[in-house]
């Protein structure tokens, strides 16, 4: 909103009632003035304040403004550091997952041979014991 006002009309309104604020003495021996003299000083100091509010809050907004293009500035060198990073984690992920069904299928085709040796009376040997606990702890 303050956008739409421009600085020159800040500038120009901001000077014309400090002008009268400071010469309201001259003005007071202006016949048809005087009599109004202390309404004059009294709404030319009013706006001169006002109007310092109103340039004080500008120049704080286009401060703002840099700062949040600045800010959206590293947030896109962030968001494309995040995404970089993302596909060396999910490359990561896919490497590990390839990694634990390898042994997985490894582990399966021990069982599988361990299986043909174990006998009629179904005694396990120790080593196809270790197999499966050895794949029960792939999972971990």
């Amino acid at each position: 909103m303050l956008n739409l006002i421009p600085d020159e009309l800040v500038y120009g309104v901001l000077i014309v009632s400090l002008l009268v604020v400071f010469f309201s003495s001259l003005l007071y021996r202006i016949p048809f003035i005087s009599q109004y003299i202390l309404i004059i000083r009294t709404i030319a100091t009013i706006v001169a304040i006002a109007v310092s509010v109103l340039f004080g809050i500008k120049i704080d907004q286009k401060l703002w403004g840099k700062q949040v293009e600045e800010f959206k500035q590293r947030l896109a060198a962030a968001e494309e550091k995040s995404k970089e990073t993302n596909v060396v984690i999910e490359t990561k992920v896919v490497t590990k997952t390839n990694v634990i069904r390898e042994k997985g299928q490894e582990v399966v085709q021990y069982i599988d041979r361990e299986v043909v040796k174990v006998d009629n009376a179904c005694t396990i040997a120790p080593a196809f014991v270790k197999a499966h606990n050895d794949a029960a702890d792939l999972t971990k």
